[in-house]
Parts: C-alpha cells; sequence; structure tokens
C-alpha cells in the first residue's frame, strides 16, 4: 500500500455502523445523536467506496454546512491515509498556527488523488 492509499477500516465500526458502510442502496438516511460516530461512518462509506468498490473519487460528491466540518472531513481522510502519524501530529502541535495547518492541508490534499475542495 503507498503511504497516500487509505484503507477501509470495517472493524472499528458497529454493526449499524457497518451496515452503512457495506449497503448498496443509493441513498442512505443515518440518524444519530452528536458524537456518535457519522463523521467516521460517512468517511469510512468514503474509502470504501474508493478502496473496495472502485469507485473513481472524482465522481463522489460529500457536502458539509461549515469550512471546520470540511477541514475536518479532509483532516481526517488525510490522517486515515498518512501512515507514518506526521499529519495527525502536524495537527494537534500548538506551536503551529492556523495558517500554517491550513497550508499543510493544502498541500497533503494535493498528495491524495482525487480529493479536491
Amino acid at each position: 500500500m503507498q503511504p497516500t492509499e487509505t484503507k477501509t477500516n470495517l472493524g472499528s465500526l458497529n454493526d449499524k455502523q457497518r451496515e452503512a458502510v457495506v449497503s448498496e442502496d443509493k441513498r442512505l438516511l443515518v440518524l444519530a445523536g452528536a458524537g456518535s460516530g457519522k463523521t467516521k461512518t460517512l468517511l469510512q462509506k468514503l474509502i470504501y467506496l474508493i478502496e473496495e468498490k472502485g469507485v473513481s473519487p472524482s465522481s463522489i460528491l460529500a457536502i458539509t454546512f461549515t469550512k471546520n466540518a470540511t477541514n475536518e472531513m479532509i483532516d481526517r481522510l488525510i490522517i486515515s491515509a498518512d501512515q507514518t502519524g506526521e499529519y495527525e501530529k502536524l495537527l494537534f502541535d500548538k506551536r503551529l498556527s492556523k495558517a500554517d495547518k491550513d497550508k499543510e492541508r493544502f498541500l497533503q490534499q494535493k498528495k491524495i488523488n482525487g480529493l479536491t475542495v
């Protein structure tokens, strides 16, 4: 596996999350409370579609309501692709400014084929 590849991690999901990830339905509604793992489930679904089903990342559209939510999803995708763990360390480095983190996010995004904002 190349450093910029991601991997589906179905083992980290509960039964309902796993069911949503592997569902073949074209439309799927996931209702759950805050902190229950909806974003994690969505990201695993995206990874599953790309890795397991061969869907081109450029044919997937994910929409969020805020820039913060967008950045969180991008960060999680980058973290799942970064086998070194360096990007996650960078995100939690309190010495780095938001601008520095945004710049690194942009650079990391370019490394993952098909990940655009």
